[in-house]
């Protein structure tokens, strides 16, 4: 089968040679550079992109536009990867239309400054890392082993797709490192020990879901105790979070929300700033 197309049109010798691009004529201006690098590319998922521009002569190269410019950045000179070294995820697109390919103008300029531009599409491919949350660094604990203390936990890491949820328990072994029993009520990241847990050494689990599983429970690496009790002069937060109960000469006081104590031997104001005082109108001490 022949293939007839219109004939180039003519022009002076020495300005340049027509190539026809299935549509049109395109004149290429005589010492203008050819881009020799694939003007399509595609990198997986979750990796580095290192693309490297090269054309027929030494040139300099440019990222001068396109839907999605400041997605990627040229470095050592010729070579396009992502703005800041990153990697792109293919289940969170980034792109201007988010269809996973980016596009971008690159303008390469001989000795003698003349240009040479080429649209370049970058096309981010799934690589199949739909998988349920794997840790990969255990969660740990942090707190004093007293009576009334907060315990605060800190996730692990885990591999998997994202986003991924957490879930808590908090758990009192016998022994540390021991097996442990779940306490039953607790679920926030952190924890407030209570008399029940004297003598017991307090850790926590947590378990990590994504939309394709979750990694089962996953305890602390660490855990507290044994939980001592609190000492007379102690202020210790209950586990509403409002009231604090106050331990002075061996007597247990309930304070009101906003109740303040300066210190072992100073008076207890509420929280506009007035003094505590008892019925005889003494005032209420810290210890």
């Amino acid at each position: 089968m022949a293939f007839n197309f219109p004939d180039a049109p003519t022009i002076g010798d020495g300005y340049g040679a027509y190539t026809w691009d299935g549509e049109k004529w395109n004149l290429t201006p005589v010492g203008t550079p050819t881009i020799t690098s694939a003007a399509a590319v595609s990198v997986n998922e979750n990796a580095t992109l290192a693309h490297t521009l090269t054309a027929n002569e030494v040139v300099t190269w440019a990222n001068v536009g396109g839907a999605d410019t400041g997605m990627v950045e040229i470095a050592s000179g010729n070579i396009v990867r992502w703005t800041g070294d990153t990697t792109r995820n293919f289940e969170s697109p980034a792109d201007a239309n988010t269809d996973n390919v980016y596009l971008i103008t690159i303008r390469a300029t001989d000795t003698d400054g003349n240009p040479r531009t080429q649209n370049l599409s970058i096309t981010v491919l799934d690589v199949g890392d739909e998988t349920a949350p794997v840790v990969t660094t255990p969660p740990t604990v942090a707190g004093a082993a007293t009576e009334g203390a907060t315990l605060t936990g800190t996730n692990g890491t885990y591999s998997g797709s994202t986003p991924i949820t957490f879930e808590y328990r908090w758990l009192r072994a016998t022994v540390a490192g021991g097996l442990g029993t779940i306490i039953s009520g607790p679920t926030a990241a952190s924890y407030i020990t209570v008399t029940a847990d004297i003598g017991f050494w307090i850790f926590r689990d947590e378990r990590a879901t994504n939309a394709f599983g979750n990694s089962g429970w996953i305890s602390s690496s660490n855990d507290i105790g044994p939980i001592t009790s609190a000492a007379a002069g102690d202020v210790l937060l209950l586990a509403d979070g409002v009231s604090r109960l106050l331990l002075a000469n061996g007597i247990d006081r309930l304070l009101l929300a906003g109740t303040t104590v300066a210190g072992p031997t100073e008076t207890l104001t509420d929280e506009s700033g007035e003094t505590l005082t008892d019925e005889a109108g003494n005032p209420l001490l810290a210890g």
